[in-house]
């Protein structure tokens, strides 16, 4: 396996011949891999759906079947999106990492999850929460957007080094360099 992501009820793994596999709960069709699908160079499980990266810098999204209470489709990759390296599968939104080091995101917004801060640029990571954001920018620090109801987007005065993020459905984590 070269990659791993799991999502809120189900798994997916990244074969190294760049196809994927998919367990779980299925209730939404978010481990229905698409026929054909290959040529995978990342993953992320969300909620009820999935994400994979193409090696040529596109997105395809599957799962989320039947969500009639909200009119935002989180499969619904948005068009014309193209250069990505890298993509995170929240709870209602997502988030894409471009190779200029831009985010795109799409999905429901409530929270503020989906709106981009202005001007972001330099990031190296992207992770969607459960209905926040966080970016990695390549001089170490984080960027948050979008709810703070548990604390997820206070961060703590020592993280100026971070080299890695992720984040739970509430909470986000850094991984931060050695002083």
């Amino acid at each position: 396996m070269v990659a791993i992501s799991a999502g809120g009820d189900h798994s997916l793994a990244l074969k190294s011949d760049g196809t994927v596999v998919g367990w779980g709960t299925d209730f939404n069709g978010e481990t229905d891999i698409p026929a054909g699908l290959h040529g995978v160079a990342g993953i992320s499980a969300g909620n009820d759906y999935s994400l994979a990266v193409l090696e040529g810098g596109t997105v395809v999204a599957w799962g989320d079947k039947f969500q009639t209470d909200t009119s935002i489709s989180l499969v619904k990759v948005p068009s014309g999106l193209s250069g990505v390296t890298a993509a995170s599968a929240g709870y209602y939104h997502s988030l894409v990492l471009k190779s200029d080091g831009t985010v795109a995101s799409w999905g429901e917004d409530a929270d503020g999850a989906v709106t981009v801060p202005k001007g972001l640029s330099g990031v190296t990571a992207v992770v969607a929460g459960g209905d926040f954001s966080l970016a990695l920018k390549s001089d170490g620090t984080v960027v948050g957007w979008g709810s703070n109801a548990t604390g997820s987007l206070t961060f703590p005065s020592a993280l100026k080094s971070a080299i890695a993020i992720d984040a739970g459905g509430a909470f986000g984590l850094a991984l931060v360099r050695n002083p």
